[in-house]
C-alpha cells in the first residue's frame, strides 16, 4: 500500500519588539502611575513587597494607585533577604492570589528591588500562564537591577 502524501510549507515569522520606557527621576510615582493607566492595564491591582519596604512606601503606593482608579485586592508581603527567595514565599503569594480569586484582570506590583522583583516576576509569569507585571524600585541599585 503506498501512500501520497502532499507536503504543504508552513511560513512563520516573528517580529518581537521587546522595547519598554523607563522613568528616571525624583518623586516620580504619580507620573508613573498615570502612564500605567495610558497601558489600559486592568483595574485590579495587587502589591507583592517584604515588609521593610512596604512599612515605607506600602500605604503611598495603595492611596496613588486607587486615586488613579486602580483597585488594591491583595496585598502580598513577605520577610525581607535573601531567605525568602523560596518556593514556599512564591506559594504563599499564590494562596493570597487564590484567595482573592484573582484572575487574568489583575496586574501585579512588585513595590521594592532584588527578591521582591524575582518573586513578584516569576509569580507574575507563572500565574495563570502569566499576568502583567510592572516594577516599582525604590533604590538606585533596584531600579538599575528592574530596568534590565
Amino acid at each position: 500500500m503506498s501512500l501520497k502524501a502532499t507536503e504543504v510549507h508552513v511560513t512563520l515569522r516573528r517580529e518581537i519588539d521587546s522595547s519598554y520606557p523607563i522613568l528616571v527621576g525624583s518623586d516620580i510615582l504619580a507620573e508613573g502611575i498615570e502612564r500605567l493607566r495610558a497601558l489600559n492595564l486592568p483595574r485590579t491591582a495587587v502589591i507583592v513587597s517584604d515588609d521593610v519596604v512596604f512599612g515605607l512606601y506600602g500605604e503611598k503606593l495603595r492611596s496613588v494607585l486607587e486615586a488613579a482608579g486602580f483597585q488594591v485586592a491583595v496585598e502580598a508581603v513577605f520577610p525581607a533577604g535573601e531567605a525568602s527567595k523560596t518556593r514556599a514565599t512564591k506559594a504563599g503569594i499564590e494562596d493570597r492570589l487564590l484567595e482573592a480569586r484573582i484572575g487574568r484582570d489583575a496586574w501585579i506590583a512588585a513595590l521594592g528591588g532584588g527578591v521582591v522583583g524575582d518573586m513578584a516576576g516569576f509569580t507574575a509569569a507563572t500565574y495563570l500562564r502569566g499576568i502583567p507585571f510592572v516594577q516599582f524600585p525604590t533604590t538606585l541599585l533596584a531600579m538599575v537591577d528592574s530596568s534590565v
